[in-house]
This record gives C-alpha cells, sequence and structure tokens, in this order.
C-alpha cells in the first residue's frame, strides 16, 4: 500500500498503529513473531519478524532473522533482511547486515 502525499506523516514513529509487542532491554528471545501489531525490540530476538505495523529495533536492540513489515526503524542492529517494507529508516547508530527491499529509504549519517 503507497501512502498519498495527504497520508504522509514527517516521522516514522507517528504511523505506528495501536498497540505494539515489546521485546525489553536484557531479553533473550528465540522464535518467530507474527501478527498485525507493531514490535519493539530493545532485547535479542534470534528469529523472524512478521507484522502489519511499525517494527522498531532500537539502540541496544538486536534481531538475527529477517522482518517483514510496511515500516521499519533500525537504531540498534538487525542481521538479516527487511522484506515489503513501504518506508525503511536505518538511523545512526543503525546497522543491517543484509537486504533492504522498500519504496522509501532514509538513512542517518553514520548508519
Amino acid at each position: 500500500m503507497l501512502l498519498r502525499n495527504d497520508d504522509k506523516k514527517r516521522r516514522l514513529e507517528d504511523r505506528a498503529g495501536g498497540g505494539e509487542s515489546v521485546i525489553a532491554a536484557g531479553t533473550k528471545v528465540k522464535g518467530t513473531m507474527s501478527g498485525q501489531a507493531g514490535a519493539r525490540i530493545s532485547g535479542s530476538l534470534e528469529g523472524d519478524i512478521s507484522s502489519g505495523q511499525l517494527v522498531w529495533v532500537e539502540k541496544k536492540g538486536r534481531v538475527d532473522g529477517n522482518i517483514k513489515s510496511p515500516f521499519v526503524i533500525v537504531e540498534g542492529e538487525l542481521n538479516g533482511n527487511i522484506e515489503s517494507a513501504e518506508h525503511v529508516e536505518l538511523r545512526t547508530e543503525g546497522r543491517v547486515t543484509g537486504n533492504i527491499e522498500t519504496v522509501i529509504i532514509a538513512v542517518a549519517e553514520g548508519c
């Protein structure tokens, strides 16, 4: 789904829908996450994520697996691919080892 100009919001995090799954800092999870709610990763996930909303890998977050989501922010570390994303933001401290398939990408200096 492409966004019309009047549907676009300046910050990607403003597009987050209601409710999200959270993996807190210091928590390690092994397995697959899937659902329509968004996800915020502050800890570590070994497995794939499939979401209908925003997936946010925070500064201390790490994902070893693929992310399939329309909106993705990477501030931490992703070892895997980002698939079918409409908008991806790679922030200053973000690191991605993998392929990115997206319509819009924003890459911060230092990423």
